[in-house]
């Protein structure tokens, strides 16, 4: 039974969109017929029917499907926003088959015409029902499914016996700890697994503490299948049945061997383990909102290029606002840089000079090693250019900068150079030098405490760092490592203690003849025809923009905020675009299923693909054809516009 803002509990509470007092009073009639405390609401427009919804909550929404400005499809999609869980039931003058079936896809659990109101009472009985059952069975399945994962995924044993020690499950842990599989270990005792390191004493205390009902915790040490020894933590309780006798033990058992051996070196490296797992979670998360954060970071740039493009060239404020795209720019490689921590990062390598990457980071150096260490260039004139992604080598940079820093807590001298050179020594196995391959060095020297040679030899060791609890993750030089061995490069290091310390990285000279980032010419931006194009976004701030941006590029634009409304757009209101501009990941109908719903009735409707995943991940994961036109947010207006041009299958300049 609902309840309004009052606390009043009609019998039932309705919400009806409709604009005809007619029709809304024949409802009316009808349902009062069927329940005596019946209260019933009408809204006749998309704000009322929004700020309805927000103000109190309803057993049951009638919507009429068309009304002036407003439809059913936009209904269920500010129902779907506000309260999802209420049922929707669509009441028309007349509906085609193909609309009536849309509607119960998106979302709308029932559909009646006007001309048969007596359906009326027995349709909201059973949606009522319906939903009641609906969210019970959610309720019922997330409670079952909640325990079922977590306890086939936890780390931890679990382990259930009947009250004489017979096993009768484990989970996946146990097979991974014990090496025994579960239908080696269902119905045999726990016995299996004594060490003999327990005398029958432990086991007698442990029996009479669970048989008397309590719980039982402590350690003990086991044995594997193959005979090696382990010592866990353990739980064990009993299980009472409704009359509360006991009718199983469950034990919650964590080997801690490794945890015992590591405690013997270091408490600080306890600290670290910490400390990486919850980077590596940082890495999963930035996976997870990598959409949402180009979004913005898109809205951010593309606004900023619409206002540089307004400035003239004396303007004072041009200075700032470049600033601001720089960040920008840079903050675009973030989300990669930390999905580096969880899985392995595409390269994007492109011909760079490394003299204008170094110059195009100094100020960010600058800030970021404080005024107290003094920053000194010195980077070699005729040097050659170099393959690489200059994303993952600002990244180089960066941590090769911020461990030289906390090397001088006290103030101190930092030298970036580069050079050409060739290597005297081989310094990979894996990269072996050829003979005559000429490399660009990136040489960066601080003035700082040194490292010992006792560990010198581990310092690109994943999690191996030197600082105080807190200060470093050990992650820094082994990311280094790695983006430079991807690369095809070498690093190798010189330092005494008081002396300071030397990074130099190694990357070979490229004969690629593609320009380099400092000799880039202008980005030539193609314009439009008046091309007409359906933009469907379900980002309102990013919606705007793109299609100013679209606007301001020559071409028609029509935008709709999710599927339902281009296909109403289409189908019904016989819009005909040149070409469809969609998100891929919306609610309820995505770009891929949006184009192949409108490609049964026009084959020959080009798409272009957006989305805040990467490329290689949208592809990978099979939303898209690896030959579907697509363009990775945020985006720049001259990517769009090229993007457009091959979209449409017109020339880019």
């Amino acid at each position: 039974m609902a309840t309004d803002e009052t606390g009043s509990a009609p019998d039932l509470y309705v919400l009806a969109l409709e604009d005809s007092v007619r029709d809304f009073e024949l409802i009316s009639e009808r349902l009062r017929e069927a329940w005596t405390g019946l209260r019933i609401e009408r809204v006749q427009t998309e704000e009322a029917f929004a700020a309805a919804l927000r103000r109190a909550v309803y057993d049951v929404i009638l919507v009429d499907f068309k009304l002036p400005g407003f439809d059913a499809f936009g209904a269920l999609r500010v129902r779907n926003e506000i309260c999802p869980a209420t049922p929707l039931i669509c009441v028309s003058g007349s509906m085609g088959e193909e609309t009536a079936i849309e509607l119960l896809r998106s979302g709308a659990v029932d559909y009646l015409l006007k001309d048969r109101p007596e359906r009326l009472p027995h349709a909201i009985q059973r949606a009522l029902h319906e939903a009641r059952a609906e969210a019970r069975r959610r309720q019922h399945v997330t409670e079952l499914q909640t325990v079922t994962t977590a306890v086939e995924q936890a780390a931890e044993v679990i382990l259930i016996t009947d009250v004489t020690g017979t096993i009768e499950y484990v989970n996946p842990a146990f097979t991974t700890v014990t090496g025994h599989g579960r239908a080696e270990a269902v119905g045999q005792n726990t016995r299996m697994l004594r060490s003999g390191e327990q005398d029958p004493a432990f086991y007698a205390e442990l029996w009479r503490t669970i048989s008397d009902g309590r719980t039982w915790t402590g350690r003990m040490i086991n044995k594997r299948k193959d005979g090696a020894l382990y010592t866990e933590e353990a739980t064990i309780s009993p299980v009472r049945d409704a009359s509360g006798e006991i009718r199983h033990f469950v034990a919650v058992k964590r080997n801690i061997s490794e945890e015992l051996r590591l405690a013997a070196e270091s408490e600080a490296l306890q600290a670290q383990m910490q400390q990486a797992q919850k980077l590596e979670s940082v890495g999963q998360l930035a996976g997870g909102v990598a959409h949402d954060f180009n979004n913005m970071l898109g809205v951010i740039l593309g606004y900023g290029e619409l206002i540089l493009a307004e400035l003239h060239e004396g303007d004072p404020l041009r200075g700032d606002l470049n600033e601001m795209m720089a960040a920008g720019q840079r903050s675009k490689a973030l989300t990669r840089q930390l999905l580096a921590f969880s899985r392995r990062q595409v390269l994007r390598p492109e011909v760079l000079d490394l003299n204008s990457l170094v110059r195009e980071f100094e100020k960010m150096l600058r800030r970021l090693i404080g005024e107290d260490i003094e920053l000194i260039l010195d980077l070699a004139p005729d040097i050659g250019p170099v393959l690489a992604d200059p994303g993952q080598l600002e990244q180089v940079l960066l941590n090769l900068a911020v461990n030289a820093r906390d090397a001088m807590p006290r103030g101190g001298r930092l030298q970036i150079g580069t050079i050409e050179e060739a290597l005297a020594a081989d310094l990979s196995p894996e990269h072996p030098r050829t003979k005559g391959e000429r490399y660009v060095s990136l040489v960066v020297t601080d003035s700082g405490s040194g490292i010992d040679r006792a560990i010198i030899g581990r310092i690109f060791d994943p999690f191996f760092t030197t600082k105080e609890v807190g200060r470093g993750t050990g992650l820094g030089l082994s990311t280094v490592y790695g983006i430079v061995q991807q690369s095809g490069g070498h690093i190798s290091v010189q330092s005494e203690p008081g002396h300071g310390t030397t990074f130099r990285v190694f990357l070979p000279r490229t004969q690629a003849t593609g320009e380099s980032r400092s000799a880039r010419p202008p980005e030539l931006v193609p314009h439009g025809a008046g091309e007409q194009i359906l933009l469907v976004e379900d980002d309102e701030v990013l919606r705007r923009l793109v299609s100013t941006i679209l606007s301001r590029l020559g071409y028609r634009v029509t935008v709709a905020a999710n599927g339902g409304e281009a296909l109403l757009l289409v189908e019904q209101q016989g819009l005909r675009p040149d070409l469809l501009v969609t998100d891929i990941v919306m609610p309820i109908l995505g770009g891929p299923e949006l184009v192949a719903r409108l490609h049964t009735r026009f084959p020959s409707l080009r798409a272009l693909y957006m989305s805040g995943y990467a490329d290689d991940e949208i592809r990978a994961s099979g939303m898209l054809r690896d030959d579907a036109p697509f363009i990775q947010k945020p985006f720049t207006i001259a990517d769009l516009a090229r993007t457009l041009r091959l979209a449409l299958g017109g020339p880019q300049t």
